[in-house]
Formats: structure tokens, C-alpha cells, sequence
């Protein structure tokens, strides 16, 4: 397989093609360059809803969010963005939502939000899978009845090269686990899951990039939760804030988070679906995030943003507007600025750029 491409190619998932084709939904390459986005090419691939790079090998890895879950590896030429599926695995469970892989690149990790479990795939040197997911099952409940009747992981996160977190939306709690590189085995840490606020939902985590923080993004009550990382393995809630104002909050849609993502500048994103819109908090004070701003999402149910690898875009994906859309970032201030430079693609879901 090929090395890295240079350049800023980024790969997009999508739920569906355009309207007339039969295609369920498309890996798409993407170029970001002075004058735009463009789209360089595509494979049909059922609902390839999540993104993961390899660390050191022009690989993506792309799950099919579908019942049963499967995952594809494609190659990504570094010339022209063509894509080359490669391999292909059953992930193990019903409805792979996220990935991740590991710092070393012999293990990619799977959230099953659907199936209520997280699955381990060895990887091996070319970055092809090694072996059929093993999967280690979730359980507990919220009182929320119609999204927290069961188990719900939604995320798999490397905050260290040995430690994983594991957002649980449907059992309210933040587990961890610890990956052992010489057995590539992943065993939940006894006793250290985090439990979070009865209904809030946990979704998604960011990390920051110098402090030993983290925040928790929880999809049903609107909050950020802090995180104390000072000893990774035994993660503690500090704090919380609302990603809206209480009006907003209590609106229709504001209590329908999405994503987060970090600045290195110190600053933090998280978007709202329903309320369409992206909260700007200041990190100057990492464990106290101060709400600078909420502004429009440009479009529908803001589903993941990603920050481009130079810091100086943010990247919004819509998928029932059909649109990728971008915001010129100021990384002085944190500021936003919707961008001319959009994107009009069928129902993007995820974006990853293969220089992070």
C-alpha cells in the first residue's frame, strides 16, 4: 500500500447517493485546496457513516452503519485522491457509529451504537485486518425511554497510546478500557467507568491538546462535561456546562448535541442539531469553558465537524441539506465566518483529513 499523500485530501463519508441511483451510500475523496472543494473520486459503500486513518499508511478505514456492521479499508492514492477498497470485515454487532485506530496501527476499534458494544480488529503491517472483531458487550440503561432503553456506545477515543474511552449514551457513563499492545486485547477497567448525570446522553469527547482535559459532549441534556485527565485512568467529572443558553436549551432542538472538537489554539466547537447551530467556547482557562458565541450551522442537522489540519477552517457536515459546508476560522480570536467554499454532496456525514 501506498505512503501518505501530501496535500490536503480528505476523505468523506455518506449516508446516500445522488436521487435516481441505487447506490445506498459513498466513500468520496475530497480535495480542500485555494479554490475550494472538489470531489476527486468514489466507491459505493452502504452508509459509511464513521472515518478512521491510519497512522502511518494512506488507509482509511470506513464503517457501513447498517445491520450487520461491516468495515472497508481503502487505499488512498497520494497523486490524484483515487480510492482502492482493499479489505473488508463484519465489525461484529448491528450499527457501527464511530472508529478509531490506534496510535501504533495494530488495532482498529468500533463503536456499535445499535448493538450496544465495541469491537476489537487486528490490523496488519499494510494496514488489511488480521482477524474477525472481537466484541465486548455494553449494558445499563437511562431513564430517557426513547433513546436510553439499553446500552448505547457512541464513540471510541485513544486518549493515551493504552487507554480508550467509550462514551455511552444509553447507560449514561463514560467507560474505560486498557489495551494491552503485546495481546491487542482491550479489557474494560474494572471499577474506573465514569458515571455521568442521570438522561444527559454522553456522545462524543475531545481532549485538549496541552492540559490534562477533557470534554464530554452529551447529546440529551445539552451539556459539557469536564473532564480532570490528571490521571488518565481514573477520569473524574469537575464540571459542566450548558452548550446553549437555557432559552435555547428548552427550544425545539437544543438538546440535540453532536459533536465537539478542539483548537489547538484553545478553543472548543460543538454543534446542535434541530437548534442548527455551532457553539464558539473560549478554553483560555481550560477547566472553565466560557461560551463565546452560537452561530448559525448554515444548514440541517449539523451532524460532525473537523477542523482542517492548518487550524484555519472548520468543516460542517449536513446531511438532509446535502451539503459540506465551511466556515473560515480565526485562530487569534476563535471566530467564525460562513465560507463561499461549500460543498453541495449528498448527505455527508463524516469528514477526515489524511494529514491529521
Amino acid at each position: 500500500m501506498s505512503r501518505r499523500p501530501a496535500g490536503r485530501v480528505a476523505i468523506l463519508g455518506a449516508y446516500r447517493s445522488a436521487p435516481g441511483q441505487r447506490i445506498r451510500g459513498a466513500v468520496r475523496s475530497v480535495r480542500a485546496g485555494p479554490a475550494g472543494l472538489e470531489l476527486l473520486d468514489w466507491r459505493p459503500q452502504p452508509n459509511p457513516s464513521a472515518l478512521a486513518f491510519h497512522p502511518t499508511r494512506a488507509v482509511v478505514y470506513a464503517v457501513s452503519e447498517r445491520a450487520p456492521g461491516a468495515v472497508v479499508a481503502y487505499e488512498v492514492s497520494e497523486t490524484d485522491g483515487r480510492l482502492r477498497p482493499t479489505d473488508a470485515v463484519a465489525t461484529g454487532d448491528d450499527g457501527p457509529c464511530h472508529c478509531a485506530v490506534g496510535p501504533r496501527g495494530q488495532l482498529l476499534l468500533v463503536a456499535h451504537y445499535t448493538g450496544g458494544s465495541v469491537a476489537a480488529i487486528d490490523l496488519r503491517a499494510d494496514g488489511g485486518f488480521a482477524g474477525p472483531a472481537r466484541t465486548h458487550r455494553h449494558t445499563g440503561s437511562g431513564p430517557n425511554p426513547d433513546r436510553q432503553r439499553a446500552a448505547h456506545p457512541h464513540a471510541v477515543v485513544f486518549v493515551t497510546d493504552e487507554l480508550v474511552y467509550v462514551p455511552d449514551l444509553g447507560a449514561d457513563r463514560l467507560v474505560v478500557y486498557e489495551l494491552d499492545h503485546a495481546t491487542s486485547r482491550l479489557q474494560p477497567l474494572a471499577g474506573r467507568s465514569v458515571a455521568c448525570p442521570a438522561g444527559a446522553g454522553p456522545r462524543q469527547l475531545a481532549v485538549h491538546a496541552r492540559v490534562p482535559v477533557g470534554y464530554l459532549l452529551c447529546e440529551l441534556d445539552g451539556s459539557l462535561l469536564i473532564l480532570d485527565l490528571e490521571t488518565p485512568e481514573r477520569p473524574s467529572i469537575s464540571g459542566a456546562v450548558a452548550t446553549l443558553p437555557s432559552e435555547a436549551l428548552s427550544g425545539p432542538g437544543g438538546t440535540n448535541a453532536a459533536a465537539v472538537a478542539v483548537h489547538p489554539a484553545g478553543y472548543l466547537y460543538c454543534s446542535t442539531r434541530g437548534h442548527d447551530s455551532i457553539t464558539v467556547f473560549d478554553l483560555e482557562r481550560p477547566r472553565q469553558p466560557v461560551r463565546r458565541a452560537v452561530v448559525s450551522s448554515g444548514g440541517a442537522r449539523p451532524r460532525t465537524l473537523t477542523i482542517a489540519p492548518n487550524g484555519q477552517r472548520l468543516y460542517v457536515c449536513h446531511p438532509p441539506s446535502d451539503g459540506l459546508d465551511v466556515f473560515d476560522l480565526d485562530p487569534e480570536t476563535g471566530t467564525l465566518t460562513p465560507s463561499t467554499e461549500g460543498l453541495l454532496t449528498p448527505a455527508p456525514a463524516s469528514l477526515r483529513f489524511l494529514s491529521e
